[in-house]
This record gives C-alpha cells, sequence and structure tokens, in this order.
C-alpha cells in the first residue's frame, strides 16, 4: 500500500532535476519538461511537483499562475448582484491553477491506487 511518506512534494526550481512523467497529453507532458522552468523565470507561473520517491518519477504537477477577476460595470447582469466587492474594485487579484496532471497509470494500476 501506498503511504503518503512514499512521496515527496516540490515547488520546482530553475535546478530542480525533472524525473520521468508522462500523461495522456503530450502537451502536458512538453510543457513540464520544455516550459515550466521559464514560466517560473518569467513569474508567469508557478510548478510544483508530487515525486514518488522509490521509483524515482513525477507521478503529478501542478502549476499556479496570478492573474486578476476584471468587472465591467456594462455587463452587471451577468454578476450575481450579492458580489459586492466588484461594485468596489473594479480588479481583483486571483491565483488560478493552470495545469494538474497525473501520472498514466495503466487501468489496472488504478484499482491499487
Amino acid at each position: 500500500m501506498m503511504q503518503l511518506a512514499d512521496f515527496e512534494f516540490v515547488q520546482l526550481t530553475q535546478d530542480t532535476n525533472i524525473l520521468p512523467f508522462l500523461s495522456e497529453d503530450e502537451d502536458l507532458n512538453n510543457f513540464l519538461t520544455e516550459d515550466a522552468k521559464n514560466y517560473s523565470a518569467d513569474l508567469m507561473a508557478v510548478t510544483y511537483l508530487f515525486i514518488d520517491k522509490e521509483k524515482q518519477q513525477t507521478v503529478a504537477y501542478f502549476s499556479l499562475l496570478n492573474d486578476k477577476v476584471a468587472y465591467d460595470p456594462r455587463y452587471k447582469t451577468i454578476w450575481d448582484e450579492s458580489i459586492v466587492v466588484y461594485t468596489i474594485v473594479n480588479v481583483v487579484a486571483a491565483t488560478l491553477l493552470q495545469r494538474l496532471v497525473v501520472w498514466q497509470y495503466p487501468k489496472n494500476m488504478l484499482a491499487m491506487v
């Protein structure tokens, strides 16, 4: 049985050695290996890795990016009137989950996870 102690949760840095990772989406695989460090260096997103220490592989990752939620009073009808903050502040900072990706497990292994 897998234990949480068998895994490590780390923030991706320029010096991080990215361990093998495979999902069903090639674009998401490529983001991790080719773009995630650049996004971090450019302060566009921060990526976190969930690593299986025994197998020495990345089993999941996610990226957070800073953005904003803007309110345009011309489109009042699309906002719930209980959201008072938008009538006072036109732009609200937001942190968005940009990607959440998990390792592509063979179907027979999913029952064990």
